[in-house]
């Protein structure tokens, strides 16, 4: 006998993946069948290419209460490796820098008001996207 059935996944619940997913399906032998053998098959891999996703808060609060302490784009299905984030005083001074994308920016040592930042991020096929704009820091 054969038995089917549909099974669908999810990567929503996933904290942060690289740009492409790769899936396959596998076939599992019950160990109970007349031979004892309990084999399984695998299908061919397949890689889907997910854009990018990316949003960025336009203000943090950084006083501590654990709720939007931190500047920290959202971003999912990207390249770790082409990952930049850059934010800049009024003046223009560099102020923080990550390569890390679970990393963002605590407004230490800097007054309320706003800053400028700049994000780098490369897709899963290396192409480079950029995003500037305001961020307001509120304490």
């Amino acid at each position: 006998t054969s038995r089917s059935f549909i099974k669908q996944d999810t990567i929503y619940e996933l904290e942060y993946i690289n740009g492409d997913v790769c899936y396959y399906v596998e076939a599992l032998e019950s160990n109970n069948n007349i031979f004892g053998y309990a084999e399984a098959a695998r299908s061919n891999l397949v890689c889907l290419d997910y854009s990018p996703r990316v949003f960025i808060p336009n203000a943090f609060t950084p006083d501590e209460d654990f709720i939007n302490d931190v500047f920290l784009p959202d971003v999912n299905f990207i390249e770790i490796l082409g990952y930049k984030l850059s934010v800049f005083d009024r003046a223009g001074n560099l102020i923080y820098v990550t390569t890390d994308p679970t990393k963002g920016w605590d407004g230490q040592g800097e007054g309320i008001g706003v800053y400028a930042y700049f994000l780098q991020l490369q897709n899963a096929r290396g192409e480079g996207l950029n995003f500037s704009g305001k961020v307001s820091l509120i304490r």
